[in-house]
């Protein structure tokens, strides 16, 4: 059985379950796995070591900035909150 490096996504922790079997990242972030578990990884985000990053879409970057921004707005409101207690 041959084995791949691959990469996790963003956010990714430093483990990852396959077929009941647990692989860890190395000091790098990448994890060694069977090429068997390659298409079922991708359809999680995982990628092949070397594959470029994939880029932010339109729909992505809206979505990050719409979060960003009601992250900032409820911590602003959290503060204001705050300062307002006796």
């Amino acid at each position: 059985m041959s084995n791949i490096k691959i990469r996790g996504p963003k956010g990714c922790g430093a483990t990852l379950s396959f077929a009941g079997k647990e692989y860890k990242a190395d000091k790098k972030g990448l994890f060694t796995v069977p090429y068997e578990a390659l298409e079922h990884l991708r359809l999680h985000g995982f990628s092949v070591d070397g594959d470029p990053e994939p880029e932010e879409t339109d729909e992505e970057r809206a979505a990050r900035e719409a979060a960003e921004a009601e992250a900032a707005a409820a911590a602003a409101k959290a503060a204001a909150d705050a300062g307002a207690q006796p």
